[in-house]
């Protein structure tokens, strides 16, 4: 009987840290000792915060088979990134301030071939408005404008495209490209139709971009699926940039 009650009292402590284990593990707060029950990690703190792993893009990029929604912090983008299962996601959890610049661009046609490329423009590149504080990006030349700063933008692209002549059915294509390379593209058609040379659709590319100072914007417009002669026009072209 006494060996029996000495082996329990030698077993009770660790008994007790066993289930203690596993209620912290069901359960933790830090900085509380009633944390929320749907928590199952809760942080309390007046002067602290929460610090996730911070990193390079490269670093980041590296780590093999990422569970879906982990987070890290990347260093040389300044943003945090979250794994959708797929992919690195940023996430934009601050606003876009008010500062903004808008460049219109001159009416553009294509050439006459099928799948031509709009590389004629018509008129120049200008500014319409541009706020006092928006001092980020310049104008280069009739189809291009330069980023001075390196951050976050917000990139809006609209305009219309719209048969020259000819009761046709075309395809186009205005595309934004950052360095020569394709940011993003927005397709778009007109049907045949009597009214030919006033038939048009507006089309538009709205995105969110992390943009390098030196960074070069260029628009670019195409004709696609269409053998005929006609060529297509891109007018009322207007870029905005925000920040």
């Amino acid at each position: 009987m006494k060996d029996y009650v000495r082996k329990y009292h030698m077993l009770c402590p660790w008994i007790v840290f066993f289930l203690a284990t596993v209620v912290s593990h069901a359960q933790t707060g830090i900085g509380t000792t009633d944390p929320h029950p749907s928590a199952a990690l809760e942080l309390s703190s007046t002067d602290k915060g929460l610090l996730i792993p911070r990193m390079t893009a490269a670093q980041r990029d590296a780590i093999p088979n990422p569970a879906a929604g982990l987070e890290v912090y990347v260093t040389n983008q300044q943003a945090k990134y979250y794994f959708d299962g797929v992919s690195w996601v940023r996430s934009y959890e601050t606003k876009f301030s008010s500062s903004y610049q808008i460049y219109t661009f001159g009416d553009m046609e294509t050439g006459t071939g099928a799948d031509s490329q709009g590389a004629k423009q018509m008129d120049g590149l200008s500014i319409i408005f541009r706020a006092s504080d928006a001092d980020y990006a310049e104008i280069m030349n009739s189809q291009t404008v330069r980023i001075l700063e390196t951050g976050t933008y917000v990139l809006e692209l609209t305009g219309v495209m719209k048969r020259i002549v000819a009761d046709v059915q075309f395809s186009g294509r205005t595309m934004l490209r950052r360095n020569g390379a394709n940011l993003k593209l927005s397709d778009a058609s007109i049907g045949a139709s009597p009214e030919g040379a006033r038939n048009s659709t507006g089309m538009g590319i709205t995105m969110v971009a992390d943009l390098v100072a030196g960074d070069l914007l260029t628009l670019w417009y195409r004709k696609t699926d269409a053998s005929d002669g006609h060529n297509i026009g891109f007018q009322n072209n207007m870029l905005t940039i925000k920040r």
